[in-house]
C-alpha cells in the first residue's frame, strides 16, 4: 500500500474549507484518494481526479495535484457525484 503525504491547508477558501463546503471530511477525501476506482484528468481544470466510494457508499470525486513527487499530494477539493446509469 502506498503512503502519501497530504498538504492540507485550513486557511479560508483553501482545501479543508472546500472539502467541508461539500459536506465531506478530510478523512473521506483521503479514504477515496487511497481506495479509488478511476483516475482521470478533469475537463474543467486539467487537474488529476480520482473517483471512488466511501465506506458508507457515497460516490466522490477528489481533485488534487502532485507536488514534485507522486507521494506528496495537494488536495484541491472533493465532492459527491451521482452514479452513471
Amino acid at each position: 500500500m502506498a503512503v502519501y503525504a497530504y498538504l492540507w491547508s485550513d486557511e479560508q477558501g483553501e482545501s479543508v474549507d472546500k472539502v467541508q463546503q461539500h459536506g465531506l471530511t478530510c478523512q473521506d477525501w483521503q479514504y477515496v484518494f487511497e481506495n479509488y476506482q478511476l483516475e482521470e484528468v478533469s475537463r474543467s481544470s486539467d487537474r488529476p481526479i480520482r473517483i471512488g466510494n466511501t465506506p458508507d457508499e457515497r460516490r466522490l470525486c477528489m481533485v488534487f495535484e502532485w507536488i514534485e513527487v507522486e507521494w506528496c499530494v495537494l488536495p484541491i477539493t472533493g465532492f459527491e457525484i451521482e452514479e452513471k446509469p
